[in-house]
Parts: structure tokens; sequence; C-alpha cells
């Protein structure tokens, strides 16, 4: 049973060494579009990484629905984005300025 766990863990730790990057690179493209201005295109580079449970991703959409930009207006699913945010990685929640910084 422990060495099937082992496995197990090593083939996530592998899954996640390969696409870790390339989520990465993703919500950097995002973050780029968004000060382009195109907060639509944004939005949808986000939301397949918020559903993937990316809380930096999903951190970045709760602003978005906030201020309903690129999206429509939604207070629940801002509400929803940044409590997911704060219980998977309360940290990330500082880097929420990045948005409205440039």
């Amino acid at each position: 049973m422990a060495v099937r766990q082992m496995g197990q863990m090593r083939a996530g730790l592998l899954f996640l060494a390969a696409v870790g990057p390339a989520v990465a690179s993703s919500l950097e493209e995002g973050v780029d579009t968004w000060h382009r201005g195109d907060h639509q295109a944004a939005v949808e580079i986000w939301m397949p990484l918020a559903r993937l449970g990316d809380p930096q991703a999903g951190l970045y959409l709760a602003f978005a629905y906030r201020n309903g930009l690129g999206i429509d207006r939604d207070y629940g699913q801002a509400a929803h984005g940044y409590l997911s945010s704060a219980q998977a990685c309360p940290a990330e929640l500082s880097a929420g300025g990045r948005l409205g910084d440039r």
C-alpha cells in the first residue's frame, strides 16, 4: 500500500512539474492581456485555470467579477472567488493589486 501511494505521489509531482510552468505562463499571459485592456480575453484565459483550482486565477476572476470587467458584474461570483482563493492560499490575496497596479 505504501509503495502504491509513493508511486501516485511521484506521478503527481511529475505532473505538477510539467504543468506548473504552463499554468504560470498562462497566468502571466492573462495579466499582460488584462493590462493591454482586453479584459474579456484575460477572463477567458483565467477561467479554465480557476476551474482547475488555481487560487491566483480565481483571485483575478473575482476582481473581474467584482468590477464587471471582461465579464458581467456578479458580486456572488466575486465573493466565491475571493473566499476560494483565501482558503486555498491566503498569501495569494496580497497579490490582488497586480491587476490595478499598472
